[in-house]
């Protein structure tokens, strides 16, 4: 099957208007788009569905509905947004939140696969560990990357942030026996027999780091890594023990979590790297909304189920609507702001205009009390006008 791209111009459900192609590979390709809804850039990545069978087919949409449906869920400020999916004809789409900047893989190529100083790839590595240790403490699972590698690492233009895309979902499209999610020389051994935990995505980041290193790509039929202070004078011996670590053949005898990864990499600083504030904001969200906001909006659908028109909450979300009423909708709003740290309530009746009730600060845990309370009033104003 020969795979062609979507030409500029091209529209994808009666919504996203393709501009440019930004990458592409034999099963698939990652182009840039206007959303003609709002009018605002995002990245597009489309995966061609091949099936054997009428039921791999049916196996391949519910997979990737269900991978959509988690990392939907997941608010890391250095993780693109996933904003819609979607089937059609040629296979499956999802949209994300458009990141500028360059991929490790065409940076290394343009630059003739030189590389990079063991400081720089310590701090990228320090970054990725901690998405990944974000990712692997999700509940009620963990959330695996399955395809790290040099083109899924992508260093933000404006402030050189270090974002991880494109999750291994490939496999939804593609339903053939015995084949492996992931990439070959980046993913570790048990990978190949389709068993896969976190520590999987620790040796792929060590690998990863290895190329970002060296220049040199890993070998895609073996599992044999040169220590990287013998292909770059440079690095330190330290450095090559720590990769080389999280490179071993048996998951038991890699690092058994990224934390313990990342805190690796922090010897070979002369300073702790800070915590990224956006992230501690955004984590501060979750904890609030799955600890204390969820739970009491569970209660007011059980109570209000004939009129509550949220079926499912939103885990992890930074921005959603709670809606009560079938006549006259009551839409209480929930927006977060990392700029000023504050999650903020409104709701609207019906067509009126939107009424702004309070802010909180979510990592105020004072905070949460008032937060429960406007949806206390929220609930109030609904069944006063009933």
């Amino acid at each position: 099957m020969t795979f062609n791209p979507l030409l500029p111009g091209t529209i994808l459900s009666r919504r996203y208007k393709i501009s440019v192609l930004l990458k592409r590979g034999g099963m698939g390709a990652a182009y840039q788009a206007i959303d003609l809804e709002s009018g605002k850039i995002v990245a597009v990545k489309e995966l061609v569905s091949v099936y054997e069978t009428l039921e791999d087919k049916e196996t391949g949409i519910g997979n990737f509905l269900a991978e959509m449906g988690v990392l939907k869920s997941l608010f890391h400020p250095q993780i693109p947004k996933i904003l819609d999916h979607f089937v059609e004809n040629r296979g499956f789409f999802f949209v994300m939140e458009f990141i500028e900047g360059k991929d490790f893989s065409s940076f290394l190529n343009e630059t003739g696969r030189i590389g990079l100083s063991e400081e720089k790839v310590a701090r990228i590595g320090i970054e990725v560990c901690r998405i990944l240790d974000y990712l692997h403490t999700r509940k009620p699972a963990p959330v695996i990357h399955k395809d790290i590698k040099s083109s899924n690492l992508m260093e933000r233009k404006v402030d050189g942030k270090i974002f991880l895309i494109d999750f291994g979902i490939a496999n939804a499209g593609t339903m053939k026996q015995g084949m492996m999610i992931g990439t070959a020389g980046y993913a570790p051994p048990e990978q190949y027999l389709n068993q896969v935990d976190s520590r999987s995505d620790l040796y792929a980041l060590g690998a990863t780091l290895h190329e970002i290193s060296t220049g040199k790509r890993p070998d895609e039929s073996s599992f044999d890594f040169l220590p990287p202070c013998d292909l770059n004078s440079s690095l330190s011996k330290e450095f090559s023990e720590i990769l080389l670590t999280a490179l071993s053949y048996e998951p038991e005898n890699r690092f058994q979590s990224a934390e313990l990864f990342e805190e690796a990499l922090q010897t070979l600083l002369p300073e702790k790297v800070p915590e990224n504030p956006e992230h501690s904001f955004q984590e501060s969200c979750r904890l609030f909304f799955t600890s204390s906001l969820f739970p009491l909006l569970q209660e007011v659908q059980k109570d209000y189920m004939n009129e509550c028109q949220t079926l499912s909450l939103p885990e992890n979300q930074g921005s959603f609507s709670f809606v009560l009423g079938v006549q006259v909708p009551y839409v209480l709003m929930v927006e977060s702001d990392p700029v000023k740290n504050v999650i903020r309530f409104s709701f609207k009746e019906g067509l009126l205009s939107k009424t702004f009730m309070g802010e909180i600060s979510p990592g105020n845990r004072e905070d949460w009390e008032k937060g429960k309370r406007y949806v206390e009033q929220f609930v109030s104003k609904f069944i006063g006008n009933k």
